[in-house]
C-alpha cells in the first residue's frame, strides 16, 4: 500500500488523479481522518490503530468504486501533511510514501490565492494569522522526509511531474507495479487529467494552480513571499535544490 502526501497546494490532488488514471491503481482521496479517529483506541500511551481496519476501509471504497481488488496492483490513499491520519499510517511498516514537494514561493502564493482570493484583507494578515505557521509546516514537512526510511520514500517535485508524465514510470516502479509503465501509458494518464482543477484566467496549465505562480501574481506579492521564503525556508529549499 502507499500514501500520497504533501503540503496543501503541492500537487497531491493532481498526483492522486494521475494515479487513478492508471487502470491497475486505486488512490483514495482525503477520507481518512474521521475514520482513523473512529477505529483508534485511546489509552495512556496515545492512540493505537489497527492495520486490518485500514485494509478493510480501503477495500470498501474499492468495492464502492465497482473495482475488483484482485485486479489492482497498487492501492493507496492521499493524506496531506500534517493530517492526524498520517501519523497513524506511518506506523505501518509496509506503507510506502510518495511525497510531493514544491517551490515554497509558488506554494504559498497558491495558498494565499485560495485563502485570500476575493478578500479585502491586506496580505500582511496572511503572515500575522497563518503565514508563520505555514512556513513552520513547510520546514517540518522537509524534516519529516529526512526521517522516513529511504526504501519507503519517493520524493517528487510537483514542477517535474506536471511537465514530464514519463516520471510516472518511476512512480510505478516504486509502487511495485508488475510491469513498467510505457511512455504511451504515462502520456495517456496525463491526458486523462489534463486541465485538472482550476486554471488562472488566460493561463493554460496541466494541473491545479500554476506551475510558476510568480509569473501570474502581482510583483509586489511575489516579492513579499520571496522575502519570507528567504527568511524562513532557505535550509529546506537547499535540501531539494530550490533557489529563490
Amino acid at each position: 500500500m502507499f500514501v500520497v502526501t504533501g503540503i496543501a497546494r503541492s500537487g497531491t490532488s493532481y498526483t492522486c488523479a494521475l494515479l487513478n488514471a492508471i487502470p491497475a491503481v486505486f488512490c483514495l482521496h482525503e477520507q481518512m481522518t474521521d475514520f482513523m479517529l473512529s477505529v483508534s483506541d485511546r489509552n495512556d500511551l496515545g492512540r493505537v490503530f489497527y492495520a486490518d481496519k485500514v485494509n478493510g476501509f480501503l477495500l470498501r471504497h474499492i468495492g464502492n468504486a465497482g473495482l475488483d481488488p484482485g485486479s489492482l496492483s497498487g492501492i493507496g490513499m492521499k493524506i496531506p501533511f500534517p493530517d492526524l491520519s498520517l501519523t497513524h499510517i506511518m506506523q505501518m511498516q509496509n506503507m510506502r510514501f510518495l511525497a510531493l514537494i514544491r517551490h515554497p514561493v509558488d506554494l504559498f502564493l497558491s495558498q494565499y490565492q485560495r485563502d485570500m482570493d476575493g478578500s479585502p484583507w491586506p496580505r500582511e494578515i496572511f503572515l500575522r494569522d497563518g503565514g508563520l505557521y505555514k512556513y513552520h509546516i513547510y520546514n517540518n514537512y522537509c524534516n519529516l522526509l529526512d526521517n522516513i526510511n529511504p526504501s519507503r520514500l519517493l520524493c517528487l517535485k510537483y514542477e517535474h511531474l506536471a511537465t514530464d508524465p514519463g516520471l510516472l514510470r518511476l512512480v510505478g516502479e516504486f509502487l511495485g507495479l508488475p510491469a513498467p509503465l510505457s511512455p504511451g501509458q504515462c502520456a495517456a494518464s496525463a491526458q486523462a487529467v489534463a486541465g485538472f482543477g482550476r486554471k488562472p484566467a488566460g493561463v493554460i496549465c496541466p494541473a491545479r494552480g500554476c506551475l510558476d505562480n510568480r509569473r501570474i501574481y502581482d510583483e509586489s506579492l511575489v516579492a513579499y513571499f520571496t522575502q519570507l521564503a528567504a527568511q524562513f525556508c532557505q535550509e529546506a529549499m537547499a535540501r531539494f535544490g530550490y533557489v529563490l
